[in-house]
């Protein structure tokens, strides 16, 4: 019988590689599942930034580079922090093992760079 032992963060996990796999592809998909909240904060958080600096959301007059940019740049942070997360996580459990961590990194992954792409392209589009 395996020993308890104290696996990433302190939480007490069965001793050994595949467990400790098994933990990183757990988080990995919990990070995967917040995606969705993390693309609606964004959201948020972009359109009050843009707001805060007296610009109106989808007004006809676009606003200018700089207060987009203040707005934009937290709001693509927030926004890709969930899928990178579970794509670092995913690796994690890869790198130990896990038969399904490359995918949550490929997932997250594309995410990701498709939300940014959408966010700039639909920036310089709208222009």
């Amino acid at each position: 019988m395996r020993r308890r032992v104290a696996g990433p963060g302190g939480a007490a996990t069965l001793g050994g590689p595949r467990d400790t796999a098994r933990w990183w592809q757990g988080r990995a998909l919990v990070a995967l599942a917040l995606t969705p909240v993390a693309l609606v904060a964004a959201m948020v958080v972009g359109e009050a930034l843009l707001a805060a600096q007296g610009h109106e959301v989808g007004a006809e007059v676009a606003a200018p580079i700089g207060p987009t940019l203040v707005a934009a740049v937290p709001a693509l942070l927030i926004g890709v922090s969930a899928p990178l997360a579970a794509a670092w996580c995913g690796a994690q459990a890869a790198a130990r093992g896990h038969p399904h961590g490359r995918r949550v990194v490929v997932v997250g992954v594309v995410l990701a760079v498709g939300f940014v792409a959408l966010n700039v392209l639909g920036a310089l589009v709208g222009r």
